[in-house]
């Protein structure tokens, strides 16, 4: 049997606030996504620069905006009157229809098995 030796290097963390080398000084460690800041940074941003941890439920929504590509789909959602909410509408109402009749099929089966 041979010996197996591993060796791990650790490369020094990045500040996801400034992108440079977080070494020494005062850090913040997000408690959510264990991300390193300097500690200045996370005092200008905020809230953590990776997953947003700490960051106003106000603030989030007002500076959270849907990709380009979702905007016809949002505005369809938001008016009542266009085939996007008639269409989800119609496939949650066959699924459930779905889930009905499955659950009568089985019954049939399991009486017809004499169960």
């Amino acid at each position: 049997m041979s010996d197996l030796n591993v060796r791990v290097q650790r490369d020094r963390p990045v500040c996801p606030y400034c992108k440079a080398a977080v070494e020494g000084g005062d850090v913040w460690l997000c408690p959510a996504c264990f991300a390193q800041h300097h500690a200045e940074c996370h005092h200008e941003h905020v809230a953590c620069a990776t997953c947003g941890h700490g960051r106003p439920a106000a603030a989030a929504a007002a500076t959270a905006s849907p990709p380009a590509e979702h905007a016809g789909l949002l505005a369809a959602v938001d008016d009542p009157t266009s085939n996007a909410v008639t269409t989800i509408g119609l496939l949650l109402i066959s699924g459930v229809f779905a889930l009905v009749l499955g659950a009568m099929l089985l019954a049939v089966v399991t009486l017809a098995r004499g169960g």
